[in-house]
């Protein structure tokens, strides 16, 4: 089981890197980082996976045993789930991190794209971490 208070924390720290990162390239005369519309697909995809294979091993532990369920199939399933919540978690702080760092110049229209895209993509990674 996944403690929530770790993907709390997992998030904070993404947090914090991505707005430093912002904040350090906009000092420095940079672009910002761009946040591709494939990452939050790419994110997207993964959640459903992840759900779609977890969901006979939820059915199986809330007592629908109709079907023979694999225990090294449950097993990988569940490290995998684990696995992208930590995930999910570091994605969705580290995009709203890159966000906030752009609040500032919101005004500039590319700017203000990248805002969008790295909130939606953060969005798609606090589904994976839920």
């Amino acid at each position: 089981m996944i403690r929530a208070r770790s993907l709390a924390a997992l998030a904070v720290a993404g947090a914090l890197l991505g707005v430093l990162i912002a904040w350090w390239m906009q000092t420095s005369g940079l672009d910002a980082l761009p946040v591709p519309w494939t990452s939050a697909i790419a994110l997207l995809t993964v959640t459903v996976i992840v759900l779609g294979l977890g969901w006979p091993v939820r059915r199986w532990n809330h007592g629908d045993r109709s079907r023979v369920l694999d225990p090294i199939r449950a097993a990988r399933t569940v490290a995998l789930a684990k696995a992208a919540g930590y995930a999910g978690a570091v994605f969705c702080g580290w995009y709203f991190g890159l966000g906030i760092g752009l609040v500032g110049d919101l005004a500039i229209a590319p700017r203000a794209d990248r805002f969008v895209q790295s909130m939606v993509t953060a969005g798609t990674a606090l589904l994976l971490c839920l």
